[in-house]
């Protein structure tokens, strides 16, 4: 499928949706969407992301070669920890790190 090293394959993951884009091109490439499945980021099914990851995948026509994985900002917030304000310690930080993946994982 990728006919040349202008054409690159990514994943983009997003809240909603992970989606097989094909970019071509190198200043200002073009890009197409090759397929499209919907997922729910913040569902507590661990076993979720791989199953529609495999149906993404099974697009026909596709040869093994390098992928990049493109996260959305949204997503990428979710584990995002803001260090306390009155932080003066690592163990401050790390002591909210603790409690926002408590938030996020229960």
């Amino acid at each position: 499928m990728l006919e040349s090293w202008r054409e690159r394959l990514h994943i983009a993951v997003g809240a909603s949706a992970l989606s097989l884009v094909l970019a071509q091109g190198w200043h200002r490439p073009s890009v197409k969407v090759l397929a499209c499945q919907a997922w729910d980021a913040h569902s507590r099914a661990s076993a979720a992301l791989p199953k529609v990851l495999n149906a993404l995948l099974d697009e026909p026509g596709l040869r093994p070669g390098p992928v990049r994985l493109l996260l959305s900002d949204a997503l990428v917030r979710t584990w995002l920890v803001e260090p306390p304000r009155n932080a003066t310690r690592v163990q401050d930080c790390e002591a909210a790190a603790a409690m926002r993946f408590q938030a996020i994982f229960d």
